[in-house]
C-alpha cells in the first residue's frame, strides 16, 4: 500500500510539474528567445581562432641492453621507458618543459608575421602582433576597465626610479633574467598559443598552435619546431663538439711539429752533403726518426678528428616530421553551433526553473 501511494503521489507531482510548466510556457518561450540572442552576441563577438598541428617523432639513442625484462615490464604496464631507456638527460618527456620555458618564448618575439590590419597588410613581429592586434570581445574592455583605472591610478601617484637599461635591452633585444611588462606579457600570450603533449608509449610529439591568424599559426609552428630541434641538437652535441674542437687542436699543433722536424732534417741534410762521417749519419738518422714520429702522430691526430666529425653527426638527432603544418583554412574556435545549443539549453533550464519557483510561490499565497 505504501508503494502504491508514493507512486501515485509521485505522479501527481509530475502532473503538476507539467501544468506548471504549460500554463508558464509562454514565459519558457520568451527566455529561450532571450537566451538565444544573447548566444548570438557572444558567438558573432568571440574573435575567430585557427589551429595548426603537427605530429613529430624524434629520434632516441637507446640502451635496451641494460634494461633486460625491466623494460619489457614498464612497456606492459604502460609506463614510459624513455627515461628508462634513454642515454642522456634530455629525453622527449622534457620537450614540453623547455618550450614552454622563458628563453624559448623570447627568441620567438622577433619572428617576422604579416598582420592583415584595415589599411592592408602590415610586416611586423610576433611580439607586436601579440601585444597590439590581438582581437577581443566587447566585454572584455567593459569588463577589465575598473582595473586597468586602479592600475593607471597607481602609476600616476607612485614614484618612478629611473632604472638602467641594459646595453641588450636598449637595442631591442629581450633579456630573459630581467623582463619588461610587455616582454613577460608577450611571452605569456606566446605560451598560451602553443600545446604540446608527448605520448609516453609511443613518445611521439603532438604540437597545437592556436592563434587569430592563419598564417602566423603556420609559421609560428614551423619556427617552434625549428628551435627545438635546435635546441635539442645543441645539447646531444655539446660534447661531442667539444670533442672535436680539441682534436682539431691536436691536429694543428702536430702538423705544426711535423712541419718543423721535417724543415730542420731538410736544412741538415742540404748543409751535409758528401760528407761521410759516422756523427753526420748519426746526427741525420735522429732527425728522421723525429720527422718519421712527428708524422705519425699527425697521421694519428688526423684519423682522430675524422672520428670526432662522424661522432658529432652520430650524436645530431632527427625529427621524423609525421604529419606536417599546413595552413589551417577555417577556424577552429568559436563553435557557434556548440555556443547556440548551450545557450539555449540553459534559457530552457533557467526559464523552466524561474516558472516552477513563481507558481510554488504562488500557490504558497493562495494557501495562505
Amino acid at each position: 500500500m505504501e508503494e502504491e501511494n508514493y507512486y501515485e503521489e509521485l505522479d501527481i507531482d509530475l502532473k503538476a510539474v507539467f501544468s506548471a510548466l504549460w500554463g508558464g510556457r509562454k514565459a519558457i518561450i520568451l527566455g529561450v528567445a532571450a537566451a538565444a540572442v544573447i548566444g548570438l552576441v557572444i558567438a558573432f563577438s568571440l574573435p575567430k581562432q585557427y589551429r595548426v598541428t603537427t605530429v613529430v617523432a624524434p629520434e632516441l639513442r637507446m640502451n635496451r641492453s641494460s634494461l633486460g625484462s625491466l623494460g619489457t615490464l614498464t612497456s606492459m604496464a604502460g609506463l614510459s621507458t624513455s627515461m628508462l631507456n634513454s642515454t642522456e638527460a634530455m629525453y622527449p618527456d622534457l620537450y614540453p618543459k623547455i618550450v614552454g620555458s622563458t628563453p624559448f618564448l623570447t627568441e620567438l618575439f622577433s619572428l617576422p608575421v604579416t598582420v592583415k590590419t584595415s589599411d592592408g597588410p602590415l610586416q611586423t613581429d610576433l611580439k607586436d602582433y601579440v601585444l597590439n592586434y590581438q582581437k577581443s570581445p566587447w566585454w572584455g574592455p567593459v569588463i577589465g576597465f575598473p582595473m586597468t583605472a586602479a592600475h593607471w591610478c597607481m602609476d600616476l601617484f607612485s614614484k618612478k626610479s629611473p632604472t638602467s637599461v641594459s646595453g641588450d635591452a636598449a637595442a631591442g633585444e629581450p633579456d630573459s633574467y630581467r623582463l619588461t611588462k610587455d616582454d613577460y606579457a608577450a611571452s605569456k600570450a606566446i605560451g598560451n598559443f602553443i600545446k604540446m603533449e608527448v605520448d609516453k608509449k609511443t613518445a611521439l610529439m603532438t604540437i597545437v598552435i592556436v592563434t587569430q591568424d592563419p598564417e602566423v599559426s603556420a609559421s609560428l609552428m614551423n619556427t617552434v619546431l625549428s628551435n627545438l630541434q635546435e635546441y635539442v641538437t645543441s645539447y646531444r652535441t655539446e660534447k661531442a663538439r667539444h670533442d672535436l674542437e680539441y682534436m682539431q687542436g691536436l691536429k694543428e699543433e702536430a702538423r705544426t711539429s711535423y712541419v718543423a722536424a721535417q724543415q730542420r732534417y731538410a736544412r741538415y741534410v742540404d748543409a751535409n752533403q758528401n760528407i761521410v762521417l759516422l756523427r753526420v749519419k748519426a746526427e741525420q738518422d735522429r732527425l728522421q726518426s723525429e720527422m718519421n714520429l712527428a708524422y705519425q702522430i699527425y697521421m694519428q691526430t688526423s684519423q682522430q678528428e675524422q672520428m670526432a666529425k662522424a661522432k658529432v653527426q652520430e650524436s645530431t638527432p632527427v625529427f621524423a616530421v609525421i604529419q606536417p603544418s599546413t595552413v589551417p583554412i577555417k577556424p577552429c574556435k568559436p563553435s557557434k553551433t556548440m555556443i547556440m545549443l548551450a545557450a539555449l539549453f540553459l534559457g530552457f533550464c533557467l526559464s523552466c526553473a524561474y516558472v516552477l519557483i513563481a507558481n510554488s510561490l504562488k500557490k504558497d499565497e493562495t494557501v495562505e
